[in-house]
């Protein structure tokens, strides 16, 4: 692979965001994003300086050496992944779509406790 893989953090306890992380991985036919856990070794790296509260409030993708997060992140992660990059260019260059997809990730963000509870075991492959 040509270049570096991007990696997306996510709450390895949240089975909301294992769902989420395992959809991206799908829609990821080229390989280019890879997960980890925001509790691993990993995390404690790259994104050591952030808070306890920062770092566990949203998913965090890893793309050369920017960072981008929860909603305002949602074009970028797309973007990676070949299936859904038509959604993250158009939600990167529409206000409107941009505005939509971060108050979709917040709602879910809101609720994803009560969420959890509807989804089954979800385990990502890498």
């Amino acid at each position: 692979m040509s270049r570096e893989q991007a990696i997306l953090f996510y709450d390895a306890d949240c089975p909301g965001c294992r769902l989420f992380a395992r959809i991206i991985l799908a829609a990821d036919v080229e390989r280019r994003i890879r997960t980890a856990p925001l509790d691993s070794a990993e995390a404690d790296h790259v994104l050591g300086r952030m808070s306890e509260r920062q770092r566990f409030g949203s998913y965090h993708l890893v793309a050369g050496n920017r960072v981008t997060s929860g909603a305002e992140g949602m074009g970028p992660l797309l973007e990676q992944a070949r299936l859904l990059r038509p959604l993250g260019r158009l939600v990167r260059r529409s206000r409107a779509a941009r505005a939509a997809a971060a108050g979709a990730y917040r709602f879910v963000a809101r609720h994803r406790g009560k969420v959890a509870g509807f989804l089954p075991l979800i385990r990502l492959p890498r």
